[in-house]
């Protein structure tokens, strides 16, 4: 079969690296890169691709790869760094990232040049067998590592998953079957991916996600991957409560990516609304209440007669519906400040009502994952 065909030929691979850079050196490496990330979020890891699956009504993970072992070759020209700015542009919700050599045409490096242009979290997309892979994904600047339940057994994807939750990095743990799904609810993924094509013969059923979803709990992501070419699916996906997509070859064929991923998220249902200030345990009952519900909570950081401190709005917070989405509101705050509090009460939104210019957004942005708002003063 092709798929332990590719494992052993990655194994081949890895074994070659550690000749090349032993695994001591890329160890030390990658948890220099993890204290640095974890001092700078305030002493804990912020997992943002776990964050970014769970914004919106569906959220995609957009993916690069040249070629494939079903297709061959998908893309002849492959300007793969201009393709994750249009991506980021589009409003990708993460980026995945193809490095597998052999039958993907994928190169390590790609994640490194994509992770330096875009500020959306990457999934390292490879065939993860060894340890030394994961340590490696940290060093190369991915935020997630993908594992396989058709390659791993349970001892190793605990092992795997508990190296990377170490490490800073988030785990979408892949199954494909009923038996596979309950492997990867056994140890406990947080994110669980189903492929639609069966790596055994690549064959594809888009209803396969529909079909497993039933037997994923209400608190673990869940992620649909593979053959997702319709609006009309993505809609499907969305009723059954599957939180993102993984979307590659269709994204790849296209010349307009951005135009391709609006017709598959399909028409904009729904008004969303925000009602803001809220400071006492009163108003938390009232937006609870699902007859009022809104889509954002507004908590307000700046002078105001609504001005709530930072431990109220914490306590207030965990007391909120978790369909309701937390926005901080700011005047002219130092990015810091903003950054740590979306961090640490925590926001989902950053919204800003002062004289903020771009640069400083753009600093924001290099510090959070949280949404930026800017509010502009109509004259």
């Amino acid at each position: 079969m092709i798929l332990d065909t590719i494992v052993a030929a990655t194994r081949e691979r890895v074994a070659v690296l550690k000749k090349v850079k032993p695994i001591e050196a890329v160890r030390q490496a990658a948890l220099v890169r993890a204290e640095e990330e974890r001092t700078a979020s305030g002493g804990t890891f912020t997992f943002p691709f776990e964050r970014a699956l769970t914004e919106g009504s569906m959220n995609f993970i957009c993916e690069i790869k040249k070629a494939s072992p079903s297709k061959g070759v998908i893309v002849e020209e492959f300007p793969f760094v201009d393709i994750a700015k249009e991506y980021e542009e589009a409003g990708a919700a993460a980026i995945s990232v193809l490095t597998e050599p052999a039958y993907f045409m994928g190169v390590d490096s790609y994640v490194t040049d994509v992770a330096d242009v875009v500020t959306i979290p990457i999934l390292r997309k490879d065939f993860i067998v060894d340890e030394y892979q994961i340590y490696e994904s940290k060093v190369l600047g991915a935020s997630a590592i993908l594992l396989l339940c058709s390659v791993l057994d349970e001892e190793e994807l605990v092992r795997f998953m508990a190296l990377a939750t170490e490490l800073g990095l988030s785990c979408l743990v892949e199954a494909h079957n009923e038996e596979e799904v309950k492997k990867a609810l056994a140890v406990n993924a947080r994110i669980i991916g189903i492929n639609n094509r069966d790596l055994k013969d690549f064959s594809v059923d888009v209803g396969n996600s529909i079909r497993l979803r039933s037997l994923i709990p209400d608190g673990v992501i869940v992620v649909a991957e593979s053959g997702i070419k319709s609006a009309d699916e993505i809609e499907a996906l969305r009723e059954h409560q599957i939180h993102a997509a993984l979307i590659g070859e269709t994204l790849m064929r296209s010349e307009d990516k951005t135009k391709a991923l609006t017709e598959l998220f399909g028409p904009v249902r729904g008004l969303q609304v925000k009602i803001c200030g809220l400071s006492r345990t009163e108003d938390i009952t009232v937006v609870n209440n699902p007859a009022v519900r809104p889509t954002y909570a507004g908590f307000v950081f700046a002078e105001s007669p609504r001005r709530v401190s930072v431990s109220d709005a914490r306590n207030l917070i965990s007391q909120m519906a978790p369909q309701i989405q937390a926005v901080g509101v700011f005047v002219n705050e130092d990015v810091e400040t903003m950054a740590h509090l979306a961090e640490t009460v925590p926001l989902q939104v950053i919204q800003l009502h002062g004289d903020e210019t771009e640069d400083m957004i753009k600093q924001l942005r290099q510090l959070t994952t949280a949404r930026i708002w800017k509010a502009v003063r109509v004259q």
